[in-house]
């Protein structure tokens, strides 16, 4: 085709897309592919001894290391895109983990041996409430809560209100929606030892729960609010072994 001028067959130019280097400097990743442009070169009179052979293998080394050489530089724009994508979803998705409401809590289950009741937010009004003000070390605020001393509901399975003797060994656990549980002995519940209040909470502040409720228990009388439950959906008395 080229008759007996001295040339090599196949030389590689490689061309860089001009849109490359502006995405690089908007923030976009350029294309991932290299575009190259195969032209004929003139080489020297004394390659023109050289077999198509030998230069066919000589240009197709040329043109692997072009290829390889650049090819990184196209794909690190679309690294350094991808990498601050993913570390912003894990953020979002931490942040959603750590700062939404617990799981949507259903209605208060409190069990005793093989006794049991459940309360809804239209049950649990229609007991007696008392309102306390207790200050939340989390929050720096005064709150005042309102809702049914939790003695009340456990005297109604038979949980002694004047504990005597064994019945100290007595404990509950109180559970919220998001399976967060604290654990309260019989005597610090009922007012005939503790001079706290331990309330199931259904407003605060004269409002019904919002991302705590419908029921949340609260104590008085503590320092810092560790063993509030927020969502409250069970609590377990149990006798200590």
């Amino acid at each position: 085709m080229f008759g007996e001028a001295p040339f090599v067959r196949n030389p590689v130019l490689v061309n860089y897309p001009r849109a490359a280097s502006s995405n690089r400097l908007n923030g976009t990743a350029p294309p991932a592919l290299i575009f190259l442009r195969i032209q004929p070169v003139a080489c020297y009179q004394e390659h023109s001894n050289e077999s198509p052979s030998r230069n066919e293998a000589f240009m197709s080394l040329i043109f692997k290391s072009a290829f390889l050489g650049l090819l990184p530089f196209s794909l690190i724009p679309a690294l350094g895109q991808s990498a601050p994508a993913a570390q912003q979803q894990a953020v979002d998705q931490q942040s959603m983990s750590t700062n939404r409401p617990a799981v949507l809590a259903g209605p208060l289950k409190i069990t005793f041996g093989d006794k049991s009741s459940e309360w809804t937010t239209a049950t649990l009004a229609a007991l007696p409430h008392k309102t306390i003000k207790v200050y939340n070390e989390h929050q720096k605020a005064d709150q005042t809560y309102s809702g049914v001393e939790l003695i009340d509901l456990l005297k109604l399975l038979g949980v002694p209100e004047k504990p005597h003797g064994k019945e100290f060994r007595m404990y509950l656990v109180a559970e919220g929606s998001d399976g967060y549980e604290v654990v309260y002995s019989v005597g610090e519940v009922t007012p005939d030892v503790h001079d706290g209040t331990v309330l199931v909470a259904d407003s605060m502040d004269g409002k019904a729960m919002a991302g705590t409720g419908p029921f949340q228990l609260v104590a008085s009388g503590e320092k810092r609010p560790a063993r509030w439950v927020r969502n409250l959906v069970a609590i377990h008395v149990r006798p200590a072994d």
